[in-house]
């Protein structure tokens, strides 16, 4: 009698054992494979700036057209800056602007206010420096052009997008 229950037993422990072989196969076999492609986006702009060789003399306009190129791959806001190398230059020049659609703020940057689409050129940034009457130059010095972009997606407008608020008329909004 032992021996029968030892093998019924036995049976039992190896059906038990079969018919749940394939759950088990299946907690420890099933997978599921998916790729994801995604790129990022990148913006980037380039500056195109038209510089003659200049005569400097005092009270003459030397032209020195500064614009931007979207060169990345998605639309974006840009502000600007420019600076001297030295302080005879700012004291003795003037820097002439190009268009109305850059405007100064307090920080001393100036932003552009239409989203630059790829490929897309900015109005001119700057035209040229007027020398003034009474400047006294060093020999050389340098305007240096300084830009940051930023991507226009989920933003209202430019001053939004560098964490600005808007000055209208005179007031902060």
């Amino acid at each position: 009698m032992r021996k029968k229950i030892t093998y019924v037993s036995l049976i039992i422990c190896v059906l038990f054992f079969a018919g749940n072989m394939s759950t088990v196969y299946a907690w420890f076999a099933d997978y599921g494979e998916k790729d994801n492609y995604f790129s990022v986006g990148k913006n980037e702009v380039e500056i195109i700036e038209e510089f003659p060789d200049p005569e400097i003399v005092p009270d003459k306009f030397v032209k020195k057209q500064v614009k931007f190129t979207n060169t990345g791959t998605v639309p974006c806001y840009i502000r600007a800056k420019y600076y001297f190398s030295n302080d005879e230059a700012v004291r003795y020049t003037q820097v002439e602007f190009g268009s109305e659609k850059w405007k100064q703020k307090e920080d001393g940057y100036f932003y552009y206010q239409d989203i630059l689409q790829p490929g897309e050129k900015t109005e001119i940034f700057i035209t040229g420096i007027r020398i003034k009457k009474d400047g006294i130059l060093p020999e050389f010095f340098d305007l240096t052009v300084y830009t940051e972009t930023i991507q226009s997606d989920q933003h209202k407008n430019v001053y939004e997008a560098f964490g600005k608020d808007e000055i209208q008329g005179g007031r902060q909004t």
